[in-house]
């Protein structure tokens, strides 16, 4: 029986996957472990140039050819839950790199937490300066490299992720771990989210309204590889596209503060983790707090 399924997204970027899977190669634990690349489209088919991984790693690739529903990164993710055998779901973005540990960090932080029910568990990253050709940890740790932004928020509050109102506005999907009957009972990605951003912060919301628990895993902290991005006005677009149908889902004061602040920002600081961005989160939970108190939401 599989007791955890890794979820990777792909396109275009084979070197960042390469490095990606080469992180579970030392799992310390990989017995019924299964990882389900889902490969949206790419120019190049990837399948036999992964048939070396499979003699170490129960590896499946799905490849879905493009269309008009391409590029959404929730169909892919919805189509590798469908695929998938696990009791434990794991999204992984395919420019991850991962601890030796992290299969089993993420299987241990479920069963610690076995009086939880229904838990969303998110892992952060450290964010790489410099593009890298290893998956070791132990060398990667001495690159240039900056902590998450999520790391900062929750030291200047000197709590925990699920001390914030906004919590789920710090769940994103680049690693992000359910249960399976979490995600029979509260769905999966919402397709209707298309191109980038929110679709991760929608699931989070409603997972968070709906009584599930959004608690972070300090010790499933990756790291995010550096890659060019030429998309930045397309990336801010989109979100600003998805946000619409997230103010629409919802439409509440606590979902339009986010838009109303969010619009203070410019195109590569909603893209980019940096001061504002940090600005941003704290402002937008002083301001959900002050909803919260005054019975508003």
């Amino acid at each position: 029986m599989i007791e955890c399924s890794i979820i990777i997204p792909y396109y275009q970027r084979y070197d960042l996957l390469i490095n990606c899977l080469n992180s579970f190669l030392n799992q310390t634990k990989k017995e019924d472990l299964e990882i389900i690349i889902v490969d949206d489209g790419s120019d190049i088919v990837r399948d036999k140039e992964l048939e070396k991984y499979k003699k170490e790693l129960n590896i499946s690739y799905e490849y879905m050819h493009r269309d008009s529903t391409s590029g959404s990164p929730s169909r892919v993710r919805n189509k590798g839950f469908s695929l998938s055998k696990g009791r434990y779901i794991v999204f992984l973005d395919c420019d991850m790199i991962v601890p030796k540990d992290f299969v089993q960090q993420v299987i241990g932080f479920f069963e610690e937490n076995s009086d939880i029910s229904h838990i969303l568990q998110i892992g952060f990253r450290n964010n790489l300066k410099a593009s890298c050709n290893t998956a070791k940890l132990e060398e990667i740790k001495h690159q240039h490299y900056s902590v998450d932004i999520r790391e900062k928020v929750l030291n200047y509050y000197k709590c925990n992720m699920q001390d914030l109102k906004t919590k789920w506005l710090l769940a994103w999907s680049h690693t992000m771990c359910m249960k399976r009957d979490t995600i029979n009972k509260f769905g999966c990605f919402d397709e209707e989210f298309s191109g980038w951003g929110l679709e991760d912060t929608e699931l989070a919301y409603r997972y968070d309204k709906q009584g599930g628990r959004i608690l972070h895993n300090p010790k499933i902290t990756a790291f995010h590889q550096w890659h060019k991005s030429s998309y930045l006005a397309k990336y801010t677009g989109d979100w600003r596209k998805n946000y619409e149908k997230f103010l629409k889902k919802y439409n509440n004061k606590e979902v339009k503060k986010l838009g109303e602040l969010s619009y203070c920002l410019n195109e590569k600081e909603i893209v980019q983790s940096g001061i504002s961005a940090m600005f941003l989160m704290v402002m937008y939970e002083e301001v959900v707090k002050v909803l919260h108190e005054e019975n508003l939401v």
